[in-house]
């Protein structure tokens, strides 16, 4: 079969799924940064040394308190003359909170501290949705990114930003929602706006929720694509095992009605194509719906 230019077109006639493939991260620390992103922009960039010796400080303090942090650049177009953005997302499911503050410029981070969160000093702001839009790491991310993001400005020109890699280009265009941690991908600029208003119309596109691990992403997407009727927010995870190698088993609490429901799914791999530049194939994880059972509110044994 002939490759098709895209990375992400490929993966999709491939019928790669986008189930359990969300960036694995408890904390998003977000950084407005107006210049041009290079490809690795956290890594390569022009912010000053006591800014970069931060972002570490930041991203180190929290993972020595068992936490996954990542940092992204985030900016909006035509975005100037006013202050810097500076937030923090915590997606756990169960202390999920987004507190930002202003900056006049970068070399004011070295004042700052997020990592005591839920305590840090900042202002609560309301929930925003992140387009990956950086095509120097991509061509996908700014040729289908792109159009996303200019589609959700027009409704909801407070709440987009455009966001640096998010992993997974070949699933582009990429869409993460904090703070619930909410990942989306091969949304067109129509189903981002739908998905805007309304989550389940989405749930097919949904690539998992970035606090948990990959085989629980994947078994939440299997339990909402199996009930549309379901608010990904009164969702919550109770425990999970592995009854058999590249097995899991994950048990979600709704907690409007306290239903439980067990969802089993495997894991298998495959090779794909990375990147649109990438030459050599990258091992993927594909998941399996096993089964889904649901249980009394009363059951305890979550098995």
């Amino acid at each position: 079969m002939k490759q098709l230019p895209y990375c992400s077109q490929s993966s999709e006639a491939a019928g790669e799924s986008l189930f359990g493939s969300a960036p694995r991260a408890d904390i998003w620390i977000l950084i407005e940064y107006r210049a041009p992103w290079n490809a690795k922009a956290i890594a390569d960039n022009a912010l000053p040394e006591a800014a970069l010796a931060w972002i570490e400080r930041q991203e180190n303090a929290l993972q020595q308190q068992g936490l996954q942090a990542r940092t992204q650049f985030i900016k909006q177009r035509g975005r100037r003359d006013v202050p810097l953005l500076l937030a923090v997302a915590d997606t756990r499911p169960s202390r999920q909170r987004l507190v930002g503050t202003t900056i006049l410029d970068h070399h004011e981070l070295a004042h700052r501290r997020f990592d005591t969160l839920p305590d840090c000093d900042a202002t609560e702001l309301d929930p925003i949705l992140l387009v990956c839009t950086n095509g120097r790491r991509d061509a996908c991310c700014a040729r289908f990114g792109g159009p996303v993001y200019d589609a959700l400005r027009g409704v909801t020109a407070h709440t987009v930003w455009q966001t640096t890699h998010l992993g997974g280009h070949r699933l582009a265009p990429v869409v993460l929602s904090l703070p619930d941690g909410l990942c989306f991908g091969r949304l067109s600029p129509a189903e981002a706006v739908s998905m805007n208003f309304d989550r389940t119309g989405a749930f097919g596109h949904l690539r998992g929720r970035s606090a948990y691990p990959p085989p629980v992403q994947a078994a939440e997407c299997f339990l909402l694509n199996s009930n549309a009727l379901l608010d990904p927010a009164q969702v919550e995870l109770v425990a999970t095992r592995e009854p058999e190698p590249e097995t899991t088993s994950a048990t979600f609490r709704y907690r409007a009605t306290g239903q439980l429901f067990t969802v089993t799914v495997s894991a298998d791999y495959i090779l794909s194509r990375a990147g649109c530049s990438a030459e050599t194939p990258k091992r993927t994880a594909q998941f399996s719906l096993l089964r889904i059972i649901p249980a009394d509110p009363g059951d305890t044994d979550y098995t």
